[in-house]
């Protein structure tokens, strides 16, 4: 138990700080470093989606991949929409959103509206990326909610089985770590970042993904062997929310801008040597312009350190015996009350200064 009364020369510091702490994070307009070294290739990325994006239905199309889709080789045979017919709710149109915020805020709030108005249960994985503390990452399903002979709109929910811990997805990973943070638990996140970086072999992250010999439950066959690029974003962007100090990150960054295609999209997939294979989609796309909304990533950044500094405060206040903590609480209004005077008095002294002027 600590003894306030034999340390009263520190106390009123204590109480300042326990009262008036905060995180550190204030969005500055200012365009960062590397917005403005990427500022091209981010508005060619930005154009990307928007192109892709259907008014009449308020969301943007999966690719403009013109083969085979993927679901109708693995969930559902009948499936007869191209990539350029199918609409995802989450993810790919619930990243979109936020990733558009700074540079089409029309078109992010349209697609917003449009998420909301289907009136669908959470995903369980993707809201991490917004500042929700998420569980355990289950097997996905995939869900159609509406559909026409022209469109279908879907959501991949991860309500399945809980995965086999022996395999390591670096997604997985990544959600979970921007989940600790947002509880309070920075070092753990900033442990669960690395792990997904050591995946890293200086071509793409190697993860069980990579590796499997079949495909996980209800994924793309392309699931194995390639590199998929939008791991590489969210490790980046999962680095900075978490504060993380990747000793490469501008190395990884401009690995990943060397994905993107003439058509200003990122490529989805890569093959072990690092060249980009295919097409680029919407979710990749978006991903990597998530990485530069500063106004996010600053909001998420208070998020974890509000919880961190909240369980420090509590930490300290348990060490509190009462008679301190009612001490402390006069000493607080004693000193919120002075300050209060202090200023009345100079907004006087200013006000008679202006007035005989």
């Amino acid at each position: 138990m600590i003894n306030l009364r034999k340390q009263k020369k520190i106390l009123p510091f204590l109480v300042i700080f326990l009262l008036s702490s905060s995180p550190y994070c204030i969005f500055n307009f200012e365009v960062s470093a590397s917005n403005e070294k990427y500022n091209v290739n981010i508005k060619k990325a930005v154009n990307y989606l928007l192109e892709h994006y259907n008014s009449e239905l308020g969301l943007i199309y999966e690719s403009e991949d013109e083969g085979v889709h993927w679901l109708k080789q693995v969930e559902y045979s009948d499936y007869k929409w191209d990539y350029n017919e199918t609409y995802w709710l989450y993810s790919d149109n619930l990243i979109a959103a936020y990733a558009l915020e700074p540079w089409a805020p029309e078109i992010s709030t349209r697609i917003k509206g449009t998420i909301e108005s289907y009136n669908i249960p959470k995903s369980n994985k993707f809201e991490a990326l917004f500042g929700e503390v998420i569980g355990i990452d289950r097997g996905a399903n995939n869900i159609i909610v509406s559909h026409s002979s022209e469109y279908v709109i879907l959501i991949r929910r991860h309500e399945g089985v809980l995965p086999d811990p022996r395999y390591k997805f670096a997604d997985n990973m990544i959600y979970e770590a921007l989940s600790k943070f947002y509880k309070g638990e920075v070092e753990e996140a900033q442990n669960r970042i690395f792990e997904v970086h050591k995946m890293w072999n200086g071509t793409c992250i190697v993860d069980s993904g990579v590796i499997q010999k079949k495909p996980w439950s209800k994924s793309a066959p392309s699931d194995i062997g390639l590199g998929h690029n939008f791991k590489l974003a969210l490790l980046l962007f999962g680095a900075k929310v978490t504060e993380t100090n990747l000793p490469n990150y501008n190395e990884l960054e401009e690995v990943l801008w060397s994905k993107q295609q003439e058509n200003g999209g990122i490529t989805t997939l890569s093959l072990p040597q690092g060249q980009p294979i295919g097409s680029a989609n919407t979710e990749t796309t978006a991903l990597t312009i998530l990485i530069y909304n500063d106004q996010l990533i600053c909001r998420l950044q208070n998020i974890g350190n509000a919880s961190k500094l909240s369980d420090f405060k509590n930490e300290i206040f348990l060490q509190i015996s009462n008679s301190d903590k009612i001490w402390m609480f006069c000493t607080s209004l004693l000193i919120i009350l002075t300050g209060t005077i202090i200023i009345m008095k100079k907004a006087r002294a200013l006000t008679k200064k202006y007035l005989l002027k």
